[in-house]
């Protein structure tokens, strides 16, 4: 440590900022050079080093000064000056080595790493957080609908405890009632209730590492029984910052960088009186910062303090790169026989690559989650991976990704997601088992088989079908289903409230509660709402049930929808489009329009206009793709001169009178839609697709009409023009159709003389085209 410190000294100015200026970490190197300058010796020499104190065990620093700092005898420990560094700092042993922390510069690392005593050098990255940011109203259940000596036969618990959970649509404690039954049923009303070991994680330590705990955010998860026989700890056992373990005076000074949040709700989930799965174990925050040298120090804490085979860390972050220190830390809690959680991230990546994720590493429990978020179309719906879990063969096992907290008294407080919260779970259920069990000494091994191989639910999850991700949920024993009574039942017992409705799922809704604004959806006739069991309404305006009229200015549609009639892109609010006069506050319509008062004048002309341009729709088919053929073109053209449609273009406004008012606050496609010049290449188009060199023989298409428009030759030689004049209609058509390109090329080289020749090109076309010629060879045709 001390050649590190050198070199460090020696090398000041490869610590140069941006700015120019010194890097203040650098200030400490005067101080201490100035306690050297007092033990110079006769020749100028220093004949005393550093002892580098180790602020994480100073209970160890006198052992220090022998083994990590000095290679001499007790009678040469006067050799050395106690220093604090920030510079060399020392950290903690990780099997056979001692990590310490070190502020180096880029230019000095090689340097570093040729010290004989160094064997592995790493960058400090941060770590990250992996909650995804985006209840049941729970009344007493006096109807048990379960077999308490059913569910004990089943699991083997000493005890049973049932949290009784009443279900809604967004499944509030489906946390905790999915991990204790199978698959649910889809038809058969979800059993929200949450059945587990009376033992609960009695006498089990959960180690969090994580960013603190404020109990007041979830001041009911945090319940420490004093007094009773379940009487637990509930501490911050130390805070980890900058590489330096600092001891915490009270729980209440136990948040790292202001985050009040995540390591709260973390802990809940794992054991919070209410929203946890383990309700009696005790909880260790370990108020985390996060380098990875604070996780490696909150680990080497564990392994300090820690009870083994009678304690669990739970990690619910990553970094960005992959540790070996941390790694080496890890292997040797395992062989301690600690259990270690982590969580798969949500960044929907394969977590096995990079290694950046904790799940990525060896002898670790990974969890993925489930989008357990709602109801959505039934419970089945709800065993997939969400979009933002993480997947891949690193994973062990997969939990409840969505968390809808809430107090004692079952009010909802907030949602939050993430495999953050799914990995609490497991490590909940991991301390149930300990403490049903506390004769069997479990450690990594034994906890990842019985969890996977033994009590895990396999292959019910869809969305897992990629980089091998191992398909098992999260199950704490118990696998019966229970089926809560349903309101829908036909003996009416079940009925709802006369202010709730029975929804399709069996369930009762009150429409008007503010906790979730999707609950009045499940109210309606058209979503399964049960109207014999309780309120029901309807979307449709034109049903007994429903909910209310429509308004001022609107109509109800054919379709049973309140449509405004000045929004009216559909012209649903004419009678002429079936608009239903007794459901509306107004219908329109084109034969009595003189009782209409002026401000629906216009809504009128408009319908006419459109009502008349119906019929000549046809005349504006697709023409501008290549992948048109002959065939599509012969069936649009028998409808279009079917329609009349060439004469309808002629003179639109004798087929559409209507139109010669509506077109001055309008725009139809027919009419107006574009600028004039492009209508009139539209219409010359169709009119030349449309013509036939016989009359007789709809396949007949003129032969400029096949090259451009089938194909896509838009430059055709002479001999197809000669073609083109041996038929009057299609010479005229076509002259029609190069006429309006000319003129578009006309207006563009006013203002782009590049494109003179595209002008020059087409006047040429129309030249012969208008020829003696061309006529000569039209009369050659003429019987």
């Amino acid at each position: 440590m001390n050649d590190i410190y050198d070199i460090i000294s020696e090398n000041q100015d490869t610590y140069v900022q941006k700015d120019n200026k010194q890097d203040e970490l650098l200030n400490e190197l005067k101080t201490t050079s100035q306690l050297k300058k007092r033990y110079l010796n006769k020749d100028n020499k220093y004949n005393k080093k550093y002892l580098f104190i180790n602020r994480n065990r100073p209970q160890q620093n006198y052992h220090f000064k022998r083994s990590f700092n000095s290679t001499e005898g007790y009678d040469e420990i006067e050799k050395y000056i106690p220093i604090e560094s920030k510079l060399v700092s020392l950290l903690c042993p990780v099997l056979n080595y001692y990590a310490i922390r070190v502020y180096l510069s880029e230019e000095i690392i090689k340097e570093i790493v040729k010290l004989p005593n160094v064997i592995h050098c790493e960058k400090s990255t941060t770590s990250e957080n992996y909650d995804y940011k985006y209840n049941t109203y729970n009344d007493d259940i006096n109807n048990i609908y379960y077999n308490r000596e059913e569910i004990l036969k089943e699991t083997g618990w000493s005890g049973l405890n049932v949290q009784e959970n009443k279900i809604n649509y967004n499944l509030t404690s489906s946390h905790l009632s999915l991990i204790s039954q199978n698959k649910a049923n889809s038809t058969s009303l979800y059993d929200n209730n949450y059945y587990y070991p009376s033992s609960s994680g009695k006498g089990i330590n959960i180690y969090f590492i994580d960013a603190g705990l404020y109990t007041p955010l979830l001041i009911d998860d945090f319940d420490q029984y004093k007094g009773t026989e379940n009487e637990r700890t509930i501490t911050c056992d130390a805070r980890f910052y900058s590489g330096i373990t600092y001891d915490v005076n009270s729980i209440d000074d136990c948040i790292i960088d202001e985050d009040i949040y995540h390591g709260t709700e973390v802990a809940a989930v794992a054991a919070g009186t209410i929203n946890g799965v383990a309700k009696k174990a005790n909880i260790h925050m370990l108020a985390t910062s996060y380098a990875k040298e604070d996780d490696l120090l909150a680990l080497e804490h564990v392994k300090q303090h820690g009870i083994l085979h009678k304690s669990i860390i739970n990690i619910s972050r990553g970094h960005t790169s992959y540790s070996k220190v941390i790694q080496d830390k890890i292997d040797e809690l395992i062989k301690l026989g600690y259990i270690i959680f982590v969580a798969a991230g949500n960044n929907s990546m394969n977590t096995c690559f990079g290694n950046r994720y904790y799940a990525s590493y060896n002898n670790v429990i990974s969890v993925g989650a489930i989008d357990n978020i709602n109801l959505k179309d039934n419970m089945s719906s709800i065993y997939r991976r969400p979009t933002w879990s993480n997947y891949g063969r690193c994973i062990t096992i997969n939990a409840p990704g969505y968390i809808n907290f809430v107090s004692a008294s079952n009010e909802y407080l907030f949602t939050d997601s993430g495999t953050s919260f799914s990995t609490p779970i497991v490590s909940g259920v991991a301390a149930t088992i300990m403490s049903e069990h506390p004769d069997i000494e479990y450690n990594y091994e034994s906890m990842r088989d019985l969890l996977t191989k033994d009590l895990s639910l396999k292959n019910i999850i869809t969305g897992l079908e990629i980089y091998g991700t191992p398909n098992r949920f999260i199950n704490n024993g118990k696998k019966l289903i229970y089926e809560p009574p349903r309101c829908d039942d036909p003996s009416g017992k079940n009925k709802c409230s006369k202010n709730e409705c029975c929804s399709k799922t069996g369930f009762c809704v009150d429409p008007d509660s503010n906790e979730f604004s999707n609950l009045k959806s499940l109210c309606y006739i058209e979503n399964g709402c049960h109207n014999n069991y309780g309120i029901c309404h309807s979307l449709r305006c034109d049903h007994p049930l429903r909910e209310y009229d429509c308004g001022k200015d609107e109509c109800c549609s054919k379709d049973g929808k309140c449509v405004n009639i000045f929004n009216d892109s559909e012209y649903s609010c004419f009678i002429e489009n079936d608009c239903q006069i007794e459901f509306s506050d107004q219908c329109l319509s084109l034969e009595y329009n003189e009782k209409y008062g002026d401000e629906y004048q216009d809504r009128i002309i408009d319908f006419a206009c459109v009502h008349e341009l119906e019929p000549y729709q046809i005349c504006n088919f697709d023409f501008d793709n290549g992948f048109y053929n002959k065939l599509y073109f012969m069936n649009k053209c028998e409808l279009y001169r079917k329609a009349k449609c060439e004469e309808f273009f002629k003179s639109p406004f004798t087929y559409a009178p209507s139109c010669i008012k509506a077109i001055k606050n309008h725009k139809y496609s027919l009419l107006n839609s574009l600028p004039l010049i492009q209508m009139n290449y539209i219409k010359a188009a169709h009119n030349l697709i449309c013509a036939r060199m016989d009359d007789q023989l709809p396949e007949s298409m003129c032969n400029i009409a096949e090259v451009i428009f089938i194909y896509r030759f838009f430059y055709p030689d002479k001999p197809m023009l000669q073609k083109a004049c041996e038929y009057e209609t299609c010479r005229e058509a076509i002259y029609n159709y190069f006429n309006v390109i000319y003129l578009q090329y006309k207006q563009i080289t006013e203002f782009n003389e590049s494109l003179k020749f595209m002008e020059e090109g087409y006047e040429t076309y129309l030249n012969f085209l208008n020829s003696e010629e061309c006529f000569s060879l039209n009369n050659m045709n003429i019987n």
